[in-house]
């Protein structure tokens, strides 16, 4: 899915083929089979590029949820998202993420486990 997105000005591409999911609420069974939420970073072209050990940097990156619904007369939509709130979507779905996604919040900067009693 994509849709072009206003941020600070700037028209941005979001599209869930390219970016980065860093998380898929998706499940088999239970009410998450019908209807879930996935979390994506997508980085921006003035950023630059970026190696495999570089580190993130959030203000490179916007992220989006994408609501996904396989119900018939509801639609999927993506909705972009502030630093904040993804990191608070990563906090509320931190124990239904796989050990891969909890890695790759942390590398996103939007779960710090150390500050954690």
């Amino acid at each position: 899915m994509r849709k072009i997105a206003k941020m600070n000005g700037t028209r941005v591409l979001l599209d869930t083929e390219n970016d980065v999911r860093l998380f898929n609420g998706h499940e088999n069974i239970g009410p998450r089979q019908n209807r879930w939420l996935e979390l994506y970073a997508h980085r921006l072209k003035s950023a630059g590029p970026i190696g495999d050990d570089d580190p993130i940097n959030p203000d490179d990156y916007v992220f989006y949820l994408l609501h996904v619904s396989q119900w018939q007369g509801e639609r999927t939509y993506i909705q972009e998202v502030t630093f904040e709130e993804a990191q608070e979507f990563a906090s509320e779905n931190y124990s239904d993420a796989s050990d891969i996604e909890v890695a790759a919040f942390e590398r996103y900067g939007l779960l710090d486990d150390s500050s954690l009693e």
